[in-house]
């Protein structure tokens, strides 16, 4: 590729603390906003309409079609918050890049892992900086989690990455 023989590459799908915050805040809401859209709609729209009647079946109208789109407006939301990473390492000298730009460079000053059933996060600090990754793998012990940001592999990425730096 071009780069000097002492420099290390290291790719992974991760999340900022700000991404994660607008994932777990923004779920419920995403989960339910297109159900109580549909439901006040259906409400105001059509006459005579029960959404809690005894047989309920004016409630699967609304219902059913607004978890569709709940889990099509989760997947969205994830594509903005989840970034592929790229942290080249060159002796001391560190720099990160997200969707191909310099996000910052410098030298390292301290970097932590924290592990966790859930979640995996990479504290760096370069040039007195704090850089946090959170990688939330899909295959953990909660199966499939809808809030999952990335995969075993990013996590074994991330533990290389701390492991040769520290």
């Amino acid at each position: 590729m071009g780069y000097p023989k002492n420099m290390k590459e290291y790719k992974f799908s991760a999340s900022m603390p700000i991404d994660d915050l607008i994932l777990g805040i923004g779920f419920p809401a995403v989960l339910m906003l297109p159900t109580l859209v549909l439901g006040l709609l259906a409400w105001c729209l059509i006459p005579g309409y029960q959404p809690l009647s005894k047989s309920m079946s004016g409630f699967g109208w609304v219902a059913v079609p607004g978890v569709v789109i709940s889990f099509v407006l989760l997947e969205w939301l994830k594509k903005k918050t989840v970034h592929e990473y790229i942290v080249k390492v060159r002796g001391t000298s560190i720099g990160f890049y997200r969707a191909g730009t310099l996000q910052c460079q410098g030298k390292l000053n301290s970097i932590t892992i924290q592990q966790g059933p859930l979640k995996t996060c990479l504290e760096m600090k370069i040039n007195d900086t704090k850089i946090i990754f959170i990688v939330r793998p899909k295959e953990n012990y909660i199966r499939n989690s809808f809030l999952a940001t990335g995969s075993l592999y990013d996590v074994e990425v991330m533990e290389e990455l701390y492991h040769d730096l520290s």
